[in-house]
């Protein structure tokens, strides 16, 4: 009867161990649709973009085409599987999310600012809005990384 019961803990270790990287895998693949989701409310509260969200879906499935990476159209997004080697490993998926940064076109500290002086008045500070806490906080001499750019601002809302 010992036996068995060692053997059954063996077994239920192995099991553990070996879904370890799977719970790892899905975290990543979280992390990352959340930094997606911030980069197109971010593309969608744009002021000079016109039909933000569709061109935001429309850019990221181009580069995903050009890439060749596999992803599935789901309800006009497109989603990486999670089976997708972007998320063994937390390097390959900062590669991913820089990837993202470079394919939208990073406008200056200045266009910055007054893009988020005039979204300001517009926006009010207890809104709800994913990027309301960037419009009334960001400065590009912030104390703070996450303030100083969009980029940063979606990657540390991509790890709450």
């Amino acid at each position: 009867m010992l036996k068995h019961i060692i053997v059954l803990a063996l077994y239920l270790m192995a099991y553990i161990i070996g879904n370890i990287d799977a719970e790892h895998e899905q975290h990543r693949l979280n992390q990352f649709n959340k930094f997606i989701h911030c980069y197109g409310n971010k593309v969608s509260q744009d002021a000079n973009s016109s039909g933000g969200a569709v061109a935001f879906q429309d850019i990221l499935r181009a580069l995903y085409v050009k890439k060749e990476y596999s992803f599935n159209p789901v309800r006009g997004k497109y989603l990486l599987p999670l089976d997708s080697d972007h998320f063994k490993n937390n390097q390959k998926l900062n590669y991913l999310k820089e990837l993202i940064t470079l394919e939208f076109k990073q406008i200056s500290d200045e266009e910055l600012t007054k893009k988020m002086n005039e979204l300001a008045p517009k926006t009010q500070y207890n809104d709800s809005s994913l990027l309301t806490p960037f419009i009334f906080y960001f400065a590009a001499n912030s104390k703070e990384d996450i303030f100083k750019s969009a980029s940063s601002y979606c990657n540390a809302y991509s790890f709450f």
